[in-house]
């Protein structure tokens, strides 16, 4: 509970855990969303929760990661005007963005 406490506080800490668990991932990104960069394999709910904090955190999200259209999709539909962060949007998106903007 002490970890959440200070995660809550500042979210960067999380890059001296080495196996955070997922409210500790949540609780850190929700802080500051930059520190998804220091999550490993972070889930589709700490990317979207990320993203909430701060859109810049999209960047560190690997194109790799399996929910990364969902993703990609999520950023397009609440932040439109950051589809230029997507590598290679599809039509679709691109769309998507410009009835969203």
């Amino acid at each position: 509970m002490m970890v959440i406490s200070q995660l809550s506080n500042d979210g960067m800490l999380i890059r001296y855990i080495s196996n955070p668990d997922e409210d500790m991932c949540l609780t850190a990104v929700k802080q500051n969303g930059l520190s998804i960069q220091h999550i490993k394999k972070p889930s589709l709910d700490v990317c979207i929760a990320a993203i909430d904090n701060d859109v810049k955190s999209f960047k560190f999200i690997d194109v790799n990661h399996p929910d990364y259209d969902e993703i990609c999709w999520y950023l397009i539909k609440t932040k439109a005007n950051y589809i230029e962060y997507i590598k290679d949007p599809s039509d679709e998106m691109i769309l998507e963005s410009i009835k969203n903007s």
